[in-house]
């Protein structure tokens, strides 16, 4: 997807509040991350809003796809 500034130093392990700012969340859904007090409830958290944001993310794939095309589908048969 093309994804650029996602490093993350290397500490051994990860936590959800190193990567939180980096995955779309709105301020007040960081600041609700921050409040949770248990990393699996964080974890859980993250991936819930993974599982929402991806296919959003996803058809914003297809459509700069399209989009790039420039005119130059013409021959795409459309789905019935």
């Amino acid at each position: 997807m093309g994804i650029k500034n996602a490093t993350i130093g290397t500490t051994g392990f990860i936590k959800t509040v190193e990567i939180a700012h980096k995955i779309g969340l709105t301020f007040e859904q960081e600041i609700e991350v921050l409040k949770i007090s248990d990393e699996k409830d964080r974890q859980n958290y993250l991936i819930q809003h993974i599982s929402h944001i991806l296919p959003i993310v996803r058809e914003m794939e297809e459509m700069k796809k399209k989009v790039s095309m420039n005119g130059h589908f013409r021959s795409i048969i459309p789905p019935l």
